[in-house]
């Protein structure tokens, strides 16, 4: 060729950036997360949340229920379950 130059590359993709796809999977399993507690009614959400608080509280040596704590629990159970 005259004069002319001839440049030839080749590219392949790009590779995904870890973090973006790391982030996007975090985000997909919130996402994923959030749906199913919709779902849940607030008896099961209260439940697992009450599961995980005495998960973290470690050994209670007495514990004094009394009935002003147990009533309101006790009528919620009465209730009849949402749709």
């Amino acid at each position: 060729m005259a004069g002319g130059w001839v440049c030839t590359t080749s590219q392949e993709p790009a590779a995904p950036d870890p973090l973006l796809v790391m982030e996007a999977v975090r985000l997909r399993v919130e996402n994923e997360r959030a749906e199913i507690q919709v779902r849940l009614g607030a008896q099961i959400l209260t439940a697992l949340a009450l599961r995980e608080l005495a998960g973290q509280m470690g050994k209670i040596d007495h514990l004094t229920i009394t009935p002003e704590l147990v009533t309101p629990l006790l009528q919620r159970l009465a209730e009849p379950k949402e749709s």
